[in-house]
């Protein structure tokens, strides 16, 4: 399910063939169609600015 949802994201994306792309929400897998879209369109000569409002951490184990 997870794979169509990126081939169906990917389509829409390059239906519209967009300069640029702003994403909110969702998980970090959210932006995959849209990194490799621009990382194509622009040949690796990319910048990403990723905001993330929470830390991916997990506490130590406790013994």
């Amino acid at each position: 399910m997870v794979l169509q949802h990126l081939r169906a994201a990917r389509k829409i994306i390059d239906e519209h063939s967009p300069d640029k792309i702003i994403m909110f929400g969702g998980d970090c897998l959210v932006d995959q169609a849209s990194f490799a879209y621009l990382n194509e369109r622009y040949k690796g000569n990319i910048g990403i600015l990723w905001i993330d409002a929470h830390p991916d951490i997990s506490p130590p184990k406790r013994t």
